[in-house]
């Protein structure tokens, strides 16, 4: 098996230790991790034999299954908010309170792609409806709960 990051390491956005002891399970069963590689499903012919290969940088590997796990993309081109002065070509940019840099516009969930949980969602909701209100407050990841188990089959 073979699993191939577009990252410099597992887990990214995670802590250090985090990356560190996920990556460990995988490799002490075999599979061969393979840091800052680009895929795309181009990248994927179908053999001869039924099978698939992988094609990256000169490189092909036969599969059997290749799963691609895409990432997301915010949905916000089409709203005008570059009328509004607000860059929305990739993820919307805001600060701790969830504002735009648009007076009076606020951005929460996926759309500012800070991360992509509902409990993130909400949290920055709250933080959003907190600074609307005139309460302070901010959004803090301390908030959001998290978890990794490292399973392989």
């Amino acid at each position: 098996m073979t699993l191939f990051e577009r990252e410099s390491r597992v887990l990214s956005g995670w802590e250090t230790e985090a990356s560190e002891r996920v990556t460990e399970t995988p490799q002490t069963r075999g599979v061969a991790l393979l840091l800052n590689c680009e895929v795309s499903l181009d990248q994927i012919v179908t053999a001869e034999h039924d099978g698939r290969i992988l094609k990256i940088d000169k490189q092909s590997i036969d599969a059997d299954l290749v799963l691609v796990a895409t990432g997301r993309r915010p949905n916000s081109s089409g709203l005008g908010l570059e009328a509004l002065g607000v860059d929305d070509t990739s993820f919307l940019r805001v600060d701790a309170l969830m504002r735009l840099p648009c007076l009076g516009l606020y951005a929460v969930g996926d759309v500012n792609g800070l991360s992509l949980l509902d409990s993130t969602a909400f949290a920055q909701a709250n933080a959003a409806v907190g600074s609307i209100m005139g309460h302070s407050g901010r959004f803090d990841y301390r908030w959001i709960p998290r978890c990794i188990i490292p399973t392989l089959v």
